[in-house]
Protein backbone atom coordinates (compact mmCIF):
# COMPACT_ATOMS: atom_id res chain seq x y z
CA UNK A 1 0.00 0.00 0.00
CA UNK A 2 1.67 3.72 -0.64
CA UNK A 3 2.49 6.19 1.87
CA UNK A 4 -0.04 8.85 1.21
CA UNK A 5 2.35 11.55 2.73
CA UNK A 6 5.09 10.72 0.29
CA UNK A 7 5.51 12.79 -3.08
CA UNK A 8 6.68 12.11 -5.94
CA UNK A 9 10.50 13.31 -6.65
CA UNK A 10 10.41 17.11 -7.63
CA UNK A 11 11.18 18.78 -10.33
CA UNK A 12 13.42 21.31 -10.51
CA UNK A 13 10.38 23.87 -11.01
CA UNK A 14 8.54 22.34 -8.59
CA UNK A 15 11.48 22.36 -5.77
CA UNK A 16 11.90 25.99 -7.00
CA UNK A 17 8.50 27.08 -6.43
CA UNK A 18 8.59 25.04 -2.97
CA UNK A 19 11.39 27.09 -1.82
CA UNK A 20 10.01 30.35 -2.92
CA UNK A 21 6.75 29.63 -1.07
CA UNK A 22 8.84 28.19 1.89
CA UNK A 23 10.83 31.80 1.83
CA UNK A 24 6.92 33.86 1.72
CA UNK A 25 5.94 31.22 4.53
CA UNK A 26 9.10 32.18 6.98
CA UNK A 27 8.99 36.18 6.05
CA UNK A 28 4.95 36.10 6.88
CA UNK A 29 6.04 34.06 10.35
CA UNK A 30 8.81 37.26 10.96
CA UNK A 31 6.08 39.78 10.89
CA UNK A 32 3.23 38.21 13.04
CA UNK A 33 6.03 37.46 15.59
CA UNK A 34 6.83 41.10 15.00
CA UNK A 35 3.22 42.11 14.94
CA UNK A 36 2.39 39.92 17.76
CA UNK A 37 5.11 41.69 20.08
CA UNK A 38 3.51 45.07 19.03
CA UNK A 39 0.24 44.06 20.32
CA UNK A 40 2.02 43.06 23.38
CA UNK A 41 3.50 45.95 23.92
CA UNK A 42 0.23 48.03 22.96
CA UNK A 43 -1.89 46.50 25.89
CA UNK A 44 1.52 47.21 28.71
CA UNK A 45 1.24 51.00 27.52
CA UNK A 46 -2.66 50.69 27.83
CA UNK A 47 -2.29 49.67 31.27
CA UNK A 48 -0.21 52.13 32.16
CA UNK A 49 -1.89 54.52 30.89
CA UNK A 50 -4.97 53.03 32.29
CA UNK A 51 -3.38 53.37 35.82
CA UNK A 52 -2.10 56.87 35.50
CA UNK A 53 -5.28 58.01 34.77
CA UNK A 54 -6.86 56.22 37.78
CA UNK A 55 -4.35 58.12 39.66
CA UNK A 56 -5.34 61.01 37.97
CA UNK A 57 -8.89 60.60 38.79
CA UNK A 58 -7.83 59.76 42.43
CA UNK A 59 -6.00 62.86 43.05
CA UNK A 60 -8.90 65.34 40.92
CA UNK A 61 -11.63 63.66 43.36
CA UNK A 62 -9.17 64.78 46.42
CA UNK A 63 -8.79 67.88 45.44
Amino acid sequence: MADPNSQPPASGSSSAKMDQVQSQVNEVKVILKDNINKVLERGDRLDDLINKTDDLQASADSF
